[in-house]
């Protein structure tokens, strides 16, 4: 049985990475999952309508590729129909994201028919949703060694690789899968992600070019060969990329933001602003819109705009510490010490770079007595004024202890804006926009 499921794996998993799926996909999934609701009550023909109509919006379309031919297997009497339909309700489950009724499907599938590798493709997706990737890549392991020919089951191993960050692992399996197929735009696609995810931009380019030829219809490609020449600081090729994803794709908001951030980069504010416009317009719920176009407004030198996109950022995400970051990083640049204090603060207090507890609130009380202006504040406490100044060589810490991770090793000489102390230790804000804790011997002081 020529098996197509890995398809669905596969798209489902680069949906959850945010590339987007093009409007074809998106539809036909939309058609797919309605399909489904008669499949699983052994209503194969109506489920076959839906499945055929999915793949005229997609030819490509996995999932409904794969119901055709698990409905094909039950007509030739290859499978029996419980079997298909615990299938289906597993792929059901899955587009839910009920991750622990999906398994019980697969487990019954797999103990009428230990050999139905599509039953762990199944279970393995699940896994992925549960982020146990080596539990996934065991399952996979399990429906490779069923069925080693098929291409798409070392894409869906692959991507669980990359997922991992195991990117020569990845390229392996997806050079497999190419030698199966050479057709299919996916393999193809897939390694190039990997490339990618290793810095290597121009293999990367170089698999996404083949991938768009093969399939010059599905946004992705170029979306990835955007993001590649991005890596590669070339910005209008980028540009030329992300607006090709955009034709396709007009109504997802990825091909926008990265329009934008190349913009941004090129200093071209105008029209980064525009694109983040129109993210914002697409889902106006989420942060990341306000917080892009914050970025830009900043770039301009327009703190206000600036300060009340981070704002509405943070409105909507109030545990993301760069919000607070880069709003610190606007007061103080308007010279509203108090307001960027407690900003660096509360980004300390949210900072996610540690993952074993969160970083001690700050303590305005603590002042740093440098013998610099100091901006009085009501009451007792006495916020500083922002200073930058050198710091000898040493580590930056997640937190203030000596026991805490080191987030980023400083070099002699290395300008960093202290923010706030506690104790012996420095809240410090370096390269850019990170924050960290440096003890005060890196000042000069003793310990």
């Amino acid at each position: 049985m020529k098996l197509f499921v890995g398809i669905i794996t596969s798209a489902m998993i680069l949906l959850l990475t945010s590339v987007g799926l093009c409007y074809y996909k998106a539809t036909a999934m939309e058609i797919h999952t309605v399909a489904l609701q008669y499949a699983v009550q052994g209503k194969f023909e109506e489920a076959r309508h839906g499945f055929t109509t999915a793949l005229e919006f997609d030819p490509s379309f996995g999932p409904a590729k794969t119901g055709l031919a698990l409905i094909d297997d039950v007509r030739n009497l290859k499978i029996g129909s419980e079997l298909a339909v615990h299938h289906f309700k597993a792929d059901g489950y899955i587009i839910k994201g009920q991750w622990d009724e999906a398994v019980a499907e697969c487990n019954k599938a797999i103990r009428m028919n230990p050999m139905f590798a599509v039953a762990y493709i199944d279970r393995g997706f699940v896994h992925i949703g549960k982020r146990d990737y080596d539990q996934a890549i065991r399952d996979f392991d399990q429906a490779i060694e069923i069925e080693p020919l098929q291409p798409e089951f070392y894409i869906d191993r692959g991507i669980v690789y990359s997922y991992k960050g195991d990117y020569d692992r990845a390229i392996s399996d997806f050079d497999k899968a190419i030698g199966l197929n050479p057709k299919q735009d996916i393999g193809y696609y897939s390694r190039g992600l990997a490339f990618q995810g290793k810095g290597d931009f121009e293999q990367a380019i170089s698999d996404f070019d083949k991938a768009t030829a093969l399939n010059p219809r599905e946004a992705m490609g170029y979306y990835s060969r955007g993001m590649a020449f991005q890596g590669k600081g070339e910005y209008d090729r980028a540009i030329s990329d992300f607006s090709r994803a955009i034709a396709l794709n007009p109504k997802e908001t990825m091909g926008y933001y990265s329009r934008g951030m190349a913009y941004r980069s090129k200093g071209d504010f105008e029209r980064a602003i525009s694109d983040f416009n129109k993210v914002i317009d697409l889902k106006p719920k989420e942060a990341t819109g306000y917080y892009s176009r914050g970025m830009a407004y900043q770039g301009k030198g327009d703190f206000d705009l600036a300060i009340s996109d981070f704002s509405k950022a943070i409105d909507l995400c109030p545990k993301e510490a760069k919000f607070y970051n880069c709003r610190g990083t606007a007061w103080q640049r308007k010279g509203d010490y108090k307001r960027a204090v407690a900003d660096y603060a509360k980004a300390l207090d949210v900072e996610t770079d540690c993952k074993e507890e969160a970083v001690p609130k700050a303590d305005t009380r603590n002042t740093i007595d440098r013998k610099k202006d100091i901006t009085p504040v009501e009451g007792d406490k006495r916020i500083p004024r922002p200073e930058t100044i050198k710091i000898r060589m040493g580590n930056i810490r997640a937190k203030p202890t000596t026991s805490s991770s080191v987030i980023a090793k400083i070099g002699m000489g290395t300008e960093v804006t202290i923010i706030h102390q506690v104790g012996e230790w420095y809240a410090v804000k370096f390269s850019g926009d990170r924050l960290g804790w440096a003890h005060g011997v890196l000042f000069g002081e003793s310990e």
